[in-house]
C-alpha cells in the first residue's frame, strides 16, 4: 500500500520553504537539508555564531533525560518532533550519534523491553525516519500533527504500540516554539498530560529571549521573514506548557545547565526541563 509521503507531489510545499528538521540538521552539519535551509541558516548565524553548539547542547539534553528515564524504571518513549537523527564528525570518524531508543537500550538492563514511537509532521523527515529509525521492533514511526493530539494519541502506532497502563518518557525537544498558535498548543499539551500514565516524565526545551533579548529577538524575525515563524516564549509561558506538572531539579534552567555533564562553554537562549507526573514537586 502506497504511504501518503511515498507520492512526490506532496513534497512540494515542503521543498519550497525552510523547515525546522533541516534547519536543525544544517546547524548539526548534516546532509538532510536545502538551499532554503542553508540561506535562512546562514543569515542566522551571521546574528549568532553560537547556534550549531546550541542545537547540539539540544541532543544532548535530550540523550541525558532519555538516559534519566531509563533509570527511572521507564521504558517506554514517545518523542514528538524527531526531525532528523545527528551525525558526529571527527578526525577519527563519521558516525551516527545514538537515537533515543538506542540510548535508552543501552541505559537499562532489559533493553528487549524498551518501546519507541517517534513523530514529525513533516512527510520528508517521516520517510528518513522510517528508513533509518525503524530499525527494530521495538519501533514505530508516525506521521502526526502533533496540534491534533487525540488523533495522534489514538493512532494505531502509538496505542497498538505503547501500554497505557505503564509510564512513557515523552520528549518536546526544540518544536514547541515553532508553533505560533498559543491556545491550539496548550490545547495540545493538555491532550497529552491528562493521557499521560503516572510515573511518566515529559521534556520540553523552548526558545525564548530571556536571555539575550536583542539577539533571540532578531533572530525570530529573521526566521518570520523567511516564512518560518519563530514564537519566543518566556519562561513562566514555557513553564505553563507542563500543565501544572512538578518540575525535577532544577527546575526550569538554560539547556545546558540541566543536569549537565560537562560546563558548556556558552549559555544557550532556551528554557529546559523535565516533570514527572504523579511525582512530588521538587523544583518549580
Amino acid at each position: 500500500m502506497e504511504h501518503p509521503t511515498d507520492n512526490p507531489a506532496l513534497h512540494l510545499p515542503w521543498l519550497m520553504r525552510p523547515t525546522p528538521g533541516r534547519l536543525h540538521d544544517f546547524f548539526a552539519d548534516g546532509h538532510n537539508n536545502l538551499w532554503v535551509d542553508r540561506e535562512l541558516g546562514h543569515d542566522l548565524l551571521a546574528q549568532a555564531s553560537c547556534l550549531p553548539p546550541a542545537a547540539a547542547a539540544n541532543w544532548d539534553f535530550k540523550t541525558r533525560v532519555t538516559r534519566l528515564a531509563a533509570r527511572r524504571g521507564i521504558h517506554q518513549f514517545l518523542e514528538l518532533g524527531c526531525g532528523y537523527a545527528r551525525r558526529e564528525h571527527t578526525m577519527r570518524a563519521d558516525r551516527w550519534l545514538p537515537t533515543v531508543h538506542r540510548t535508552a537500550m543501552d541505559a537499562t538492563a532489559t533493553p528487549g523491553n524498551v518501546r519507541i514511537v517517534y513523530v514529525d509532521h513533516d512527510p520528508l523527515v517521516m520517510g528518513y525516519a522510517r528508513a533509518l529509525l525503524d530499525d527494530c521492533d521495538a519501533v514505530r514511526t508516525l506521521e502526526a500533527d502533533i496540534l491534533d493530539m487525540p488523533a495522534l494519541l489514538t493512532a494505531p502506532q502509538i496505542s497498538g504500540h505503547l501500554d497505557p497502563a505503564l509510564p512513557v518518557a515523552v520528549t518536546l525537544t526544540a518544536v514547541a516554539h515553532w508553533i505560533t498558535d498559543d491556545p491550539a498548543l496548550h490545547h495540545a499539551m493538555d491532550s497529552l498530560v491528562t493521557w499521560l500514565p503516572p510515573g511518566s516524565t515529559l521534556s520540553i526545551t523552548h526558545a525564548t529571549a530571556d536571555h539575550h533579548p536583542q539577539t533571540a529577538t532578531a533572530l525570530a524575525q529573521i526566521c518570520t521573514r523567511a516564512g518560518l515563524p519563530l514564537r519566543l516564549r518566556e519562561r513562566a509561558e514555557v513553564r505553563a506548557l507542563f500543565c501544572g506538572l512538578p518540575l525535577l531539579s532544577p527546575g526550569l534552567t538554560a539547556t545546558e545547565n540541566w543536569r549537565p555533564e560537562q560546563r558548556a562553554p556558552y549559555r544557550s537562549a532556551a528554557w529546559a526541563g523535565v516533570a514527572v507526573k504523579g511525582a512530588p514537586a521538587v523544583a518549580r
